[in-house]
């Protein structure tokens, strides 16, 4: 590395240069966080030297055009103790936090599924309540048509307030 930052070591046989992130990205036209997408991606080389972050740039400068352009194709081989792996034996870029997404919604999709149960028990529970509330109802209005009908007092004595309307 020379003076300046920049080095001029060829990684795969490819002329280029390291520059810091943020040179990169105004070389190739590219915001600082796009450089980094596309390094996370495996489009750019990167690599550390003290609290700085190197971009391997080619010569020419030139942007991929979209984050498949250039991409070697790899398989995702899924082994019997189901480790996912890429052809050239390494894990893919970021397996790790798909996985952790992938056990979090899981998660969430449980609980959901849980609370709905719980929902759907209680409705049943409701309403088997209420239908045992309206058989209850129905026996006890079958027992009050049963019973015999009012019958009236005879004719020989008054009515308790008869007294009151002599005067």
């Amino acid at each position: 590395m020379d003076d300046g930052g920049v080095a001029t070591a060829r990684p795969n046989s490819e002329a280029g240069q390291w520059m810091i992130r943020a040179a990169a990205a105004t070389l190739l036209g590219l915001s600082e966080r796009t450089i980094r997408r596309y390094a996370a991606l495996g489009q750019y080389r990167t690599r550390k030297v003290g609290q700085v972050v190197e971009v391997w740039v080619p010569l020419g400068g030139q942007s991929p055009a979209s984050p498949d352009e250039g991409f070697e194709e790899q398989s995702l081989l899924i082994k019997e103790d189901d480790q996912a792996t890429s052809s050239d034996g390494h894990p893919p870029p970021a397996i790790g936090q798909l996985m952790t997404m992938l056990h979090q919604l899981l998660d969430q999709e449980m609980a959901r599924a849980d609370r709905e149960r719980e929902r759907a028990s209680a409705a049943e529970q409701a309403a088997a309540m209420w239908q045992e509330r309206a058989r209850n109802l129905e026996t006890q209005v079958e027992q009050l048509l049963a019973l015999p009908a009012h019958e009236e007092e005879s004719e020989g004595k008054p009515p308790w307030w008869a007294f009151w309307r002599r005067r």
